[in-house]
Parts: C-alpha cells; sequence; structure tokens
C-alpha cells in the first residue's frame, strides 16, 4: 500500500480545451499532427475559433497533472500523491483546484495575482491530437514557492518524483533542486522527453537533469527527436552517465499500437499492447499521461517491471471506456470493450487455477490429509499474535495482569468523551462534490474486477464472481 505523499508532481497545470477539428483548421494555424508545440502570437485567436466552430470539452489538465491524477486514482489512497505548480487566481484556477483536490490530489498551487491560468487546444483529426499550450500562469512559476517550508516538506517526505519535460521551459531551478535532493537521499527522480521541441530547443537544461534521472519515459517520436539531438540512438538514454549509482536508469518508450520498449543498461525488453487500427482510433489525447500514471501507481508499491507496463495499458485504455460511454452506438468500442472483458476473465481464471494448485501443493508438503496438522498451525499463529505486554500513554509499562482493565479503560473514554462539532473537520465544496458524484462505469467496472472472485459473501448473499460473469 502506498503511503501518504509517496510521488510528488512538479508541472504546468493547463485547462485542455479539445476538440475534433479539420484539416482546414491545422493548416491555417500551421499545426501538424502528433506533436506538441507552445503558443505564438499566431495562435492566440485559435482558442475562440475552437470554441465558435467545434464542440468543444473542458479537461482539466497539463501532463504531470493527468498522470499524477491517474496514479492517485489508481492507488486509491487520497493524498498518497502530491503536486506543485502555477495557475492563475481566477475562476479557471477554482476549477482546477476543486477537479484536483477531489481526486485525491494534494495540491500546493502557486497563485499569481495578475496572470490568468494556463490553457492547452488539444485539436483532434482522425484519432490523433496536436497540444498548442498557452502556458500563461503555468509560465510564472518560481523557485521560491517551492523552498518554502511548506512546499519543500513535500519534496522531503515524498520518495519518488515525476517531471514532465514541458516544466524544463519554466522553472529549470527547481528541477535541478528536486533532482540533487532524490540523488542525495536515495529517492527515485523520473521524467518524461514530453515532446520533440524539448529535446531540439531545451537541450541544455534536459542534458543537466538528465544524469539525476532514475526513468526516462517518450513516445518514439520523442526519443527519434532525442537521438537527433544527441547524435546517439534512443537506446543509449539508459547508458547516459548518472549522478548517482544507486539506481540503474530504466527507459520506457511507448509506440503506440506497437510494444512498449523497456531498455536498462542497454538491453531492450518489449511488451505487446492491444492492436487498435488506426483509423478506429476515437482520441489519443491523454493516453500517453494514463500510461505514465498506471505505471506508476506500480512502481511506487514495488511491483515489477512488467505490472507496471501492464497496468499503464489498462490506464491508457480508460481513456477508450469513456468514449464508450459518450458514444455507446460505436460498435468498434464495444467490441473492444468485449474483448478486454474477455481478456480479464481469462486472467482471473489463471489466477484462480494458480491459487488452487499453490494451496494442493502446500496441502501436500506442509501437512497429511487430516486437519490436525492445520489446527495447530492456528493455534500456534494465534500464540504469536497474543498481546503480551504494553505501555500507556506515558510511556509506562503495563503488567499482563491489568492489560484488561486498560485497554477496556481506553476505549469507553475514547467512545464516551464529549466532543464539540468544532472538534470535526467541516465538508468542503470538494468533498460535497466528491460525495454526491455517481461512479462512472468504468469506475464501476475497475472495483468489480479487482475483487476477489471468491471474497467473502456481500449483503446481498452474492460473491463478486456473480457479478463478473453477468
Amino acid at each position: 500500500m502506498a503511503s501518504e505523499g509517496v510521488l510528488l508532481g512538479m508541472g504546468n497545470p493547463l485547462l485542455d480545451i479539445s476538440a475534433v477539428v479539420d484539416d482546414e483548421f491545422l493548416h491555417k494555424y500551421d499545426i501538424k499532427l502528433n506533436n506538441a508545440i507552445l503558443a505564438e502570437d499566431k495562435h492566440v485567436p485559435m482558442y475562440g475559433e475552437m470554441d465558435e466552430k467545434f464542440k468543444v470539452e473542458f479537461i482539466a489538465g497539463g501532463a504531470t497533472q493527468n498522470s499524477i491524477r491517474v496514479c492517485q486514482w489508481m492507488l486509491q489512497k487520497p493524498g498518497a500523491t502530491s503536486y506543485i505548480g502555477c495557475i492563475g487566481k481566477d475562476k479557471f484556477g477554482e476549477v482546477m483546484k476543486r477537479d484536483a483536490t477531489s481526486a485525491g490530489v494534494n495540491v500546493h498551487y502557486y497563485e499569481h495575482e495578475s496572470v490568468p491560468t494556463g490553457t492547452c487546444a488539444v485539436c483532434i483529426v482522425g484519432g490523433e491530437r496536436s497540444l498548442v499550450a498557452n502556458l500563461s500562469a503555468a509560465n510564472c512559476y518560481k523557485v521560491d514557492h517551492l523552498k518554502k517550508p511548506e512546499n519543500w516538506a513535500l519534496v522531503e517526505k515524498a520518495k519518488f518524483y515525476y517531471i514532465a519535460g514541458f516544466f524544463l521551459t519554466v522553472s529549470p531551478e527547481s528541477i535541478q533542486l528536486v533532482a540533487e535532493h532524490a540523488a542525495a537521499n536515495d529517492k527515485i527522480f523520473m521524467m518524461n522527453l514530453s515532446a520533440p521541441f524539448i529535446c531540439e530547443f531545451f537541450k541544455d537544461p534536459q542534458e543537466k537533469a538528465l544524469p539525476y534521472m532514475d526513468y526516462v519515459f517518450g513516445n518514439e517520436t520523442e526519443a527519434r527527436a532525442f537521438s537527433k539531438a544527441h547524435e546517439e540512438i534512443a537506446i543509449k538514454i539508459s547508458r547516459w552517465p548518472k549522478a548517482s549509482g544507486t539506481h540503474k536508469r530504466i527507459t520506457v518508450i511507448t509506440q503506440g499500437a506497437d510494444p512498449v520498449v523497456i531498455a536498462e543498461d542497454g538491453i531492450v525488453t518489449t511488451f505487446p499492447v492491444p492492436v487498435l487500427p488506426k483509423e478506429k482510433l476515437v482520441d489519443t489525447n491523454g493516453a500517453g499521461d494514463a500510461f505514465v500514471g498506471g505505471f506508476l501507481s506500480q512502481l511506487l508499491q514495488g511491483k515489477a517491471i512488467e505490472d507496471c507496463v501492464r497496468a499503464g495499458n489498462y490506464a491508457a485504455t480508460v481513456i477508450i471506456q469513456r468514449a464508450l460511454e459518450s458514444d455507446p452506438s460505436n460498435g468498434f468500442l464495444q467490441k473492444l470493450d468485449e474483448n478486454l472483458s474477455i481478456e480479464i476473465y481469462e486472467l482471473y481464471a489463471q489466477e484462480e487455477s494458480f491459487w488452487a494448485v499453490r494451496a494442493r501443493t502446500n496441502w501436500a508438503t506442509s501437512g497429511d490429509r487430516n486437519t490436525s496438522f492445520f489446527h495447530t498451525s492456528v493455534i500456534i499463529r494465534m500464540r504469536r499474535n497474543r498481546i503480551d505486554n504494553m505501555r500507556n500513554e506515558v510511556g509506562e509499562q503495563i503488567l499482563p495482569h491489568q492489560l484488561h482493565d486498560h485497554i477496556n479503560s481506553y476505549f469507553f473514554n475514547l467512545f464516551s468523551t464529549e466532543t464539540s462539532s468544532s472538534d470535526y473537520p467541516s465538508c468542503t465544496y470538494g468533498n460535497e462534490v466528491q460525495i454526491s458524484h455517481l461512479p462512472l462505469l468504468f469506475e464501476t467496472h475497475s472495483t468489480v474486477f479487482n475483487m476477489g472472485r471468491l471474497k467473502a459473501l456481500e449483503i446481498d448473499g452474492f460473491h463478486p464472481l456473480f457479478f463478473q460473469n453477468h
């Protein structure tokens, strides 16, 4: 189980303005597909034009924040993740805070008084997307905010750090500060290549941070840009000199429908992903961020690389599940949903078979075919679990014959103490939104299929297996 504040992310919080556009719109603003750029003066009118001409969706995002929120959702432990960035003191900033907090992320935003919250145009054509980011307030983050005691405490508490390469354009000083802290304290520091222009035009700060990176994420386009900028093949990212020899660098390269490439010490391992025909993709926006979030959710818990990749692929499919909810008549998505369900059933069947065989093996090797051995094992375990002595509130040892009275008195006082309403935390607007929000289809699906098939009966008398099969 992940501990509180174990993962800290820093990045550019942006409000995504997402829409399916046409080729004419891309040509008008000189936008290339499958790319990410910073907005120039010529791009300023496009945000209003998107809202007027196309059906837009507003999403609280930004690359790092997307990954952190997905990781938080996968962990299901409020406060396990934290996030730092800069927003404007405006309506969009309030939306950003409310959404992130309701998702369970502990956000410490630097709120700029005069610059508005940043936005990002997500232009989708044929299932591929391009990002045009107008950083605004996100571009105003200062390292002085990070150095404040309440914010630096997040750095000290965390064991893992994740930062998208986009943040190199804003505050490389903050990145370097956290990277050096991670190396000095044997913690895990991770970054994402993020976009080709980062590798090409921010090569110096990227190269300065690279020795501290324990994990490097990116897609095939970004890896090629890195290779070109540094005149090396992408596999050698994992062999780039490191500031700390404690951890070997691991490079994770996604390739859309092609296998995920993992490089460690120059040795490459590939992991397959479900193949989705290009012409049938609805929207790839956020899939890469979701993959990283899913990957991190398992890495924080000490899981193997293959488990991390599997979780990353699962998180990325959530994007498609949301598309299915918004377009239930889409036959391709329905078929994909059916195939994924079949795959999950097969995995659970394999898991059930594994535990059945393991239980039979334990029986054969640990005891005979009657229950005396197992009764004895239970008795031994009960004796191990006994409380022989305790200490009271002031540290004094309690004698064995006093244990019963001490425990009884403690709980009697605990549940009979009078308290005022001020002793309890108030319910904020974010709490109200989270409490009243009905679970989405994929959330219910994920919860049900994460239960053990034959776990204890619920109040209605059915095992989780019943709901998974029907």
